[in-house]
């Protein structure tokens, strides 16, 4: 058993995963930035920003600059801003501040994204969200915004290349998961068996899930977790079912829940192509 969790440890440690952020065909993706014009009308505020998700230094806060434009980086992370006055902000510091619970914090009322898609016959690639504040009180900070956009000719992506990109993601999930089912199983099951096995579940459910979350560019956290959990519990009764019940079915679960969870941390891990 221990030799099982190490090998497990090295699969997770060396394996490069592949997260196809693959764009729906007809559509390509619009970087914007986010700017404050108006600061210099609240002399006595600083205003911080923070960057939040899933590739983002969640302890990081950073005091934003005259004419600066912040963006998020990768497109499921989302700008905080929060405003504080100034002489709080020095005589505390920024890194001893609890921007989500001080009370002496301002906050914008939502994460804004800086990662959007548009058709491709609109010809805009770049954008600016122009924010105006409109008042700083009751812990509240209250901003209006509006767009500058930047004109660009956009080459749509090839029908090939999108084809591409999901086998790649569909097969470096496969060969991962099998290499864990493999690890699970060895000793009750062939070789083949366990290839075989591992890539009917993949292809029964890889599918339907890249599919579900070309629909989560709001909700991502929500749509990840709910689709990790439906796509554990349906891959360990097709395991447990495939295998004719040869298998008990709580090391079903437990073999899906390891190969799900090493998939399902790797995605996080985006390659940019």
């Amino acid at each position: 058993m221990k030799t099982t969790i190490f090998c497990l440890i090295i699969i997770l440690v060396l394996s490069v995963n592949v997260n196809a952020d693959i764009i729906v065909e007809g559509e390509h993706y619009v970087s914007e930035c986010v700017s404050i014009d108006n600061m210099g009308q609240f002399p006595k505020y600083g205003f911080v920003a923070q960057i939040k998700g899933p590739l983002a230094d969640k302890e990081k806060h950073f005091v934003i600059k005259e004419g600066e434009c912040i963006n998020a980086g990768y497109k499921f992370n989302r700008v905080h801003i929060y405003a504080v006055k100034k002489s709080y902000l020095l005589l505390k510091g920024i890194e001893n501040i609890d921007f989500d619970e001080d009370k002496n914090v301002f906050r914008y009322e939502e994460g804004i994204m800086t990662t959007s898609t548009l058709p491709d016959s609109d010809p805009v690639r770049d954008r600016q969200k122009h924010f105006l504040v409109k008042s700083i009180s009751d812990n509240e900070l209250k901003m209006d915004w509006s767009y500058q956009e930047w004109n660009h000719h956009v080459t749509p992506m090839p029908i090939h290349k999108n084809i591409m990109l999901y086998l790649i993601a569909f097969f470096t999930t496969f060969f991962i998961e099998f290499g864990i089912l493999f690890l699970c199983l060895r000793k009750e099951f062939v070789f083949g068996n366990i290839l075989a096995l591992s890539f009917v579940v993949n292809f029964l459910t890889n599918p339907l899930a890249n599919f579900i979350m070309t629909f989560a560019s709001n909700n991502w956290l929500l749509y990840f977790f709910v689709l990790e959990f439906c796509v554990w519990f349906v891959e360990s009764f097709l395991i447990y079912w495939l295998l004719k019940k040869k298998l008990s079915l709580g090391k079903a679960v437990l073999c899906s829940f390891i190969a799900n969870f090493a998939t399902a941390l790797l995605s996080f891990v985006p390659l940019i192509f």
